[in-house]
């Protein structure tokens, strides 16, 4: 069975004009795989989040790429995360004012060995040139995800119930549980948008000028050190 992609936007109002070009040209680049475009618009996160969930489920498409009205997005993007053919694959992006911080976050373990549920560590240093396995969280704003990922986890999927986190730590670590895996290809690289792009450039920036940032947070896997020493990080 070929690919059905149901594409859904999680709005919270105004869009700024270059998401609307570059999530257009996504789209066309993948349009032979589309099946389904739902938004929403000023809903509650987990909400809205929940609600295009079981509009995938009610609908015959066989994924769901989940975006948001900040991301721009990259022409190819959508397709390269169809490749890799994972129950769950995201995309690599930014935090707005994060200096170059990456949305991603892997499994807090305590000195002890305990696991601690949804609280996460921020990643700064991984693999930049290959897809990677990832225990914990890359985050909603790019991201390819199963039907199949849906119908074994139960719902709600999306929930904000725990204090502190968001609904993108509880849905991963609900994945996490049922033994979904989850992937990050990090040769799709999105920027975030507010009044200024913040994107993958600033990260390189943030590894030459911080000297304590490669160490301040978990590096991750096998990651790509000739990169870094061209860095001078």
């Amino acid at each position: 069975m070929s690919a059905k992609i149901a594409w859904a936007l999680v709005n919270y109002g105004p869009i700024y004009s270059p998401v609307y070009t570059s999530h257009l040209a996504a789209a066309a680049h993948a349009c032979r795989e589309l099946g389904a475009v739902i938004s929403t618009d000023r809903m509650y996160t987990s909400s809205a989040e929940n609600a295009v969930a079981e509009q995938l489920l009610a609908s015959e498409c066989t994924h769901i790429f989940l975006c948001e009205s900040d991301m721009l997005l990259p022409t190819d993007g959508l397709t390269r995360l169809l490749q890799l053919d994972k129950d769950i694959v995201s995309g690599l992006y930014f935090l707005r004012h994060g200096d170059g911080q990456p949305c991603l976050y892997k499994r807090m373990i305590t000195p002890e060995g305990q696991d601690k549920s949804y609280a996460m560590s921020p990643i700064s240093v991984f693999p930049t040139d290959r897809p990677f396995k990832l225990n914990g969280c890359p985050g909603l704003g790019c991201v390819l995800i199963k039907r199949a990922v849906f119908e074994k986890v139960k719902a709600p999927w999306f929930d904000l119930k725990e204090k502190g986190y968001g609904s993108d730590l509880y849905f991963y670590t609900r994945c996490r549980d049922a033994g979904v895996e989850v992937w990050v290809d990090p040769r799709v690289r999105c920027g975030q948008i507010d009044y200024r792009i913040w994107d993958y450039a600033d990260y390189e920036q943030r590894l030459r000028d911080d000297p304590s940032f490669p160490v301040s947070g978990s590096i991750l896997g096998t990651v790509d050190y000739d990169h870094l020493e061209r860095l001078g990080a």
